[in-house]
């Protein structure tokens, strides 16, 4: 990735966040703000984090401080072929266009109406950042994907790539005040995204049948399949995929064949 585009997400975020606010935070997001039934938009976290009362430990923050970086990326590489969308956090049943039958409780991507959606009953259940950032750069890696299919192995293995290339990224963020978005990527942070991707879909660890939601978003439902069959891909391709990303930091080198 450029010298330029690093910069660009520099400024992004000592622009938008007070000093320090991004070093400061403990396990679980933290939305208690946002009951069952209710959900918020990206643009509202935006007044959430300015109005609070201790930025550096508010989780609305946070998140903030992650979409920016992980849009930022985005647009700095894609260009004009960037084509930003919202983001949505929801507790319960979500607003969405993509009407899932029986809702798992997961993030997802909604093609009809081109909004990210994420659930904060799993997101607040994630005690380490870089795995909270996975879960939203996964998803936005989607929003960004030609077509209107999802879940299929190959795109699922290039969002994952695609998350690692923002993780990548992260310990060259930093506040005004110098603090790192994350200080470093440990293998630690690594299983505990890769701990987050097998909740979301399929592992190694699951018996040789299994349930499985499936379906594409306007059609859901629950079916008992062999673990083979699974879109997501096994936990060892998911782990080669993130560190593919990882290791090369730039989302081009994330195609959706080849997996």
């Amino acid at each position: 990735m450029s010298i330029a585009v690093v910069g660009a997400l520099v400024f992004v975020l000592t622009t938008v966040a007070p000093p320090h606010w991004l070093t400061h935070f403990g396990g679980g997001s933290g939305f208690s703000d946002v009951g069952s039934g209710q959900q918020v938009t990206d643009d509202q976290l935006r007044w959430k984090c300015q109005a609070a009362a201790n930025p550096d430990t508010d989780a609305h923050c946070e998140a903030v401080a992650l979409l920016d970086s992980i849009q930022t990326l985005w647009k700095g590489e894609a260009g004009a072929r960037y084509k930003p969308v919202p983001v949505v956090f929801f507790r319960g049943r979500p607003q969405s266009a993509c009407q899932l039958a029986g809702h798992s409780g997961l993030p997802f991507y909604c093609h009809t109406d081109r909004t990210v959606y994420i659930d904060l009953d799993f997101y607040d259940s994630l005690d380490n950042r870089l795995a909270r950032g996975y879960v939203l750069a996964h998803e936005y890696a989607h929003s960004q994907q030609p077509g209107t299919l999802s879940g299929d192995r190959s795109t699922e293995l290039q969002a994952d790539c695609e998350a690692g290339a923002w993780a990548s990224h992260s310990t060259l963020l930093s506040t005004v005040s110098g603090q790192p978005l994350l200080a470093n990527v440990s293998e630690e942070d690594i299983a505990a995204a890769l701990a987050a991707a097998g909740r979301i879909d399929d592992h190694d660890n699951l018996p040789p049948l299994e349930q499985k939601a499936v379906g594409d978003e306007f059609n859901r439902r629950i079916e008992i399949v062999p673990r083979k069959d699974f879109s997501h891909g096994t936990a060892q391709d998911r782990e080669n995929a993130l560190r593919t990303g990882l290791s090369a930091g730039v989302l081009k080198k994330c195609p959706t064949t080849g997996w």
